[in-house]
């Protein structure tokens, strides 16, 4: 069969085959097994190090103690463990947990689809995304980026250092954002959404209250359905703001052109020399 074995209790059962180092073990035609009590299981298969073990077809663990489980998958670094099929752990004590996963740097973990890049990222969800040190991605289609950043609820983005988003839907960018009610956004250094379909938009803003949005650094919007542009001592001016409808049914905000206009109406009708004081 042409195999080749070398080391104590060593063996090479696959046709080409090699086995190397005590108690190593080729049995897949082709397989190759290098270092002390290494297991190359089926066809193509591949385990360099002590104790490393490719078990399935085509599969590659390489390093001490890694473990390659199934197909195509690869596993790199010592102990490495890839265990779903077309599956890729690479690092130290990396895991690659399901099909398609890629784990790349020590500690990190990815699962079904998920990528994890960054020493101790986890991008733990299905078809989730964790890249920085200590990213984590937690739940189905999340979405972490950034050393620290969190995305912990399904479909929650986290694009920044040291970010959280946990509110499913929700998103969270720049750094030390927080987005943690359902569908809010956090956009801006520090920016905080709490309230179910907030938006905070702008460094330090905050939007507490549900459907409400905070516009501009430092605003607070804590009431249900406000929207404000500053907080209790900060005041901003609305510009450039058209002219509104003025009748029984409008609902427009109306600009100061237009209350001038109603003013001096009025003050003309008073006659006397009234006048509109601004």
């Amino acid at each position: 069969q042409y195999s080749m074995a070398l080391g104590r209790y060593s063996k090479a059962l696959g046709k080409l085959s090699i086995a190397m180092g005590d108690s190593s073990k080729a049995e897949g035609a082709n397989a190759i097994a290098l270092g002390n009590a290494t297991k190359a299981t089926e066809i193509m298969s591949i385990a360099l190090g002590d104790t490393a073990n490719a078990s399935k077809a085509y599969s590659m663990a390489l390093g001490a103690s890694s473990v390659a489980s199934e197909e195509n998958a690869i596993a790199l670094g010592r102990s490495s463990v890839a265990s779903g099929t077309d599956s890729l752990a690479f690092g130290r004590q990396s895991l690659a947990s399901a099909a398609n996963a890629i784990a790349i740097g020590a500690e990190t973990e990815a699962a079904e689809n998920a990528t994890a890049i960054g020493n101790n990222a986890k991008a733990k969800g299905t078809n989730s995304m964790a890249m920085g040190f200590g990213s984590l991605a937690d739940k189905v289609n999340t979405i972490a980026l950034g050393n620290g950043s969190q995305a912990l609820a399904d479909n929650a983005i986290a694009i920044g250092q040291g970010n959280k988003a946990d509110g499913v839907d929700a998103i969270a960018l720049g750094n030390g954002s927080q987005s943690r009610g359902l569908n809010t956004i956090a956009l801006g250094t520090a920016s905080n959404a709490t309230g179910d379909k907030s938006l905070a938009l702008g460094s330090n803003s905050s939007a507490n209250g549900i459907n409400s949005v905070a516009l501009g650094a430092d605003s607070i919007a804590d009431l249900d359905n406000t929207v404000s542009v500053g907080n209790s001592s900060l005041k901003r001016k609305i510009v450039n703001v058209k002219n509104g409808a003025i009748k029984s049914d409008s609902y427009d905000a109306i600009n100061g052109s237009q209350l001038y206009a109603i003013s001096d109406s009025v003050a003309k009708r008073l006659g006397g020399g009234a006048a509109v004081d601004v």
